[in-house]
């Protein structure tokens, strides 16, 4: 998904699938705001105005094979990598399931101090 600021200064993103665009608008109207993109770096800004920096490393596009998405990237300051995917209901079920009761970490968006 890519913002495109507009002339009139409103934001709306390009993205392969509709519902990219979707979870892009969701993340924004719960304050975590895509401002940049391009195929080797994207930033988003928290609520708090604070913008974090993402190299990504790898996409995993969609396939009708596996129904799901992913890309892992890694947090410019810290160096976190993260890999964050979506997908088919029916396939991502399967992998909450398998992680359920496991040590695998969940990541999960916080402001940083």
């Amino acid at each position: 998904v890519t913002p495109v600021t507009n002339d009139d200064g409103s934001v709306t993103y390009q993205a392969s699938s509709p519902d990219e665009v979707a979870i892009v608008k969701w993340t924004e109207s719960v304050g975590l705001t895509l401002v940049f993109r391009d195929r080797t770096r994207m930033e988003v800004q928290t609520p708090m105005g604070t913008r974090l920096s993402y190299d990504i490393l790898e996409l995993f596009p969609f396939t009708s094979e596996s129904k799901r998405m992913g890309i892992v990237v890694r947090e410019t300051q810290s160096g976190e990598l993260l890999f964050l995917q979506k997908g088919a209901d029916v396939v991502m079920a399967r992998i909450v399931q398998r992680m359920t009761g496991s040590r695998r970490k969940l990541v999960t968006w916080r402001e940083k101090d």
